[in-house]
């Protein structure tokens, strides 16, 4: 396995002596480990340099981040791949409220969902948990110069995946029959108004059981009927986002955000997370109804599919050469990690999901990066509201070592009260 950077950028990513002291976690290591560990990693390296196939880096890492985290199309191992860049790296994580693992989803975001405690008056460098898009708000909280990408799935098997993940066959009383998504798809609307007859509070969820996907993307069930405003809503999307990925395409979607992000490789490798146990198949006619009945989300895949293509065109050969080394990294941590499965309940919901778990027999030398690429979504928010919270020791290590002051400007606060001032100006005229 390599790594591309020098033993300074190594240090600087795995400063784990410091959080030994306040985590007491087996996870984090001695820096000696690092240094050493680079020395080990510098060898396959210099051989790559010799090759003539390391580069000098001719652009600067964007680390300000907002990831749309749209519903069953493999968003969960792609926010474990942002997570994990924002913790080696320090950055300021928007965490959602102490006791949320969301930023109140399904309402739009909002500035008030976030833990400002933890921003400590500094805009946000990366957002990734679930939150529907709302960039007038999300503006507030980041930093400035935010880069906003999301990532989609064909609408056919993204409705199936929602379907069972989250139970609407149970929701909808469905269970009973053969094929429960064909019986639905017959009498969508009947299904529809006929649980709201029955339940008097219906669950969050049944948001996302019409194109769930623009659902995430900040649109209404009201929207969806309207080609033309959809249409316009595709249009402003592809100057608001840097990057739509698509699901089908997952690898290829991950080099193409390490090369808009002028990341690295290791900074993009991943194992799967949070993968269903059972899927069914979709007959043709059933896939088309399912697409006509998700009409939106199919204009919004078919759009950003076809400028997914025209972003690994303009890249040329650099793509293709990236995505070889890409999958050879990939292949060799997954030989290292080496991870167990094991089958358990999906947060939240009674369905049977994949877990992968941390395979005591990794040699101490490649276990903090398997326990890094193997943190859940749920681990990750309890271990940064921890690390970020100025009640913990961590930032306190960090201000006596001079890594940060010990106080900062609120410019959180500054840019608040401009932005009430600004409207209320604009109520008196």
């Amino acid at each position: 396995m390599y790594y591309y950077g020098d033993k300074k950028d190594v240090q600087q990513r795995y400063r784990s002596k410091r959080i030994t002291k306040v985590e007491n976690d087996e996870e984090f290591g001695d820096i000696k480990d690092m240094v050493d560990r680079w020395e080990t990693l510098k060898k396959p390296l210099k051989l790559l340099e010799e090759e003539g196939n390391v580069t000098q880096r001719a652009c600067k890492p964007r680390q300000n981040i907002v990831f749309i985290k749209t519903h069953k199309t493999g968003s969960t191992t792609v926010t474990n791949i942002l997570n994990r860049y924002g913790d080696l790296r320090d950055l300021n994580m928007v965490l959602p409220m102490a006791d949320q693992m969301r930023f109140s989803w399904p309402r739009m975001f909002h500035w008030s969902n976030v833990d400002l405690l933890r921003l400590d008056g500094q805009p946000g460098n990366i957002l990734c948990n679930h939150a529907r898009y709302n960039r007038e708000q999300m503006d507030l909280i980041m930093a400035d110069d935010t880069d906003y990408i999301t990532i989609l799935r064909n609408p056919a098997t993204q409705f199936e995946s929602s379907f069972f993940y989250f139970e609407f066959d149970r929701i909808l009383q469905l269970r009973h029959r053969k094929d429960p998504v064909r019986a639905f798809m017959e009498f969508p609307d009947e299904y529809l108004y006929n649980i709201t007859l029955v339940l008097n509070d219906l669950p969050e969820t049944i948001n996302l059981i019409q194109s769930g996907m623009f659902y995430d993307l900040g649109q209404d069930f009201l929207d969806l009927g309207d080609d033309d405003a959809i249409r316009k809503r595709i249009k402003n999307m592809e100057t608001e986002f840097r990057l739509v990925m698509i699901m089908e395409y997952f690898d290829e979607s991950l080099v193409l955000l390490k090369l808009e992000l002028c990341w690295e490789l290791e900074d993009i490798s991943y194992i799967k997370q949070n993968q269903r146990t059972k899927r069914s198949n979709l007959t043709e006619d059933l896939r088309e109804r399912i697409l006509q009945w998700n009409h939106a989300d199919s204009m919004l895949y078919h759009h950003f599919n076809q400028t997914f293509w025209q972003k690994v065109e303009s890249y040329g050969q650099r793509f293709w050469d990236d995505l070889k080394d890409f999958q050879q990294l990939r292949n060799e941590i997954e030989h290292v990690c080496d991870p167990g499965v094991m089958t358990v309940k999906g947060f939240k919901i009674n369905v049977n999901v994949q877990k992968y778990v941390m395979n005591p027999k990794v040699i101490p030398y490649h276990r903090y990066l398997c326990q890094k690429l193997l943190k859940t979504e749920v681990e990750y928010l309890t271990y940064f509201r921890k690390k970020l919270g100025q009640q913990y020791g961590y930032q306190k290590i960090l201000i006596d070592e001079g890594l940060r002051p010990p106080q900062r400007k609120n410019i959180l606060q500054r840019r608040m009260a401009k932005t009430l001032r600004t409207r209320a100006l604009k109520k008196k005229s």
